[in-house]
């Protein structure tokens, strides 16, 4: 995943949040732009926001990458039985750290 591809799909979530604007996103983005200290015209470029965008346009490849080659398809063996199936061959190797996860369940 390349620094371009990425900038441009952060110009690109910019550019529908403008037309798409509402004050209730308005005040949702100011929010977030808050939450990381900067103006909102700098929260879809931020270095933060970035890498949330990469993760995002990587596991999307991923995805898309898993149905070319017919591992998953949308009716019998779905992304979410792929999950599962991974999880269980892969749960001895597995080490979860419960206070991130009850961090991330608000506990």
């Amino acid at each position: 995943m390349s620094d371009d591809e990425v900038m441009e799909y952060a110009l690109q979530t910019e550019e529908a949040m403008k037309q798409n604007s509402t004050p209730e996103l308005e005040a949702i983005q100011v929010e977030l732009a808050k939450s990381l200290d900067i103006a909102p015209e700098e929260y879809f470029t931020h270095p933060e926001i970035l890498e949330q965008y990469r993760d995002f346009l990587l596991i999307n490849k991923v995805i898309d990458s898993l149905y070319e080659q017919n591992i998953i398809n949308h009716n019998e063996y779905t992304f979410e039985d792929f999950k599962a199936d991974l999880r269980e061959s892969n749960k001895a190797t597995i080490h979860i750290n419960k206070e991130i996860l009850e961090e991330l369940n608000g506990n």
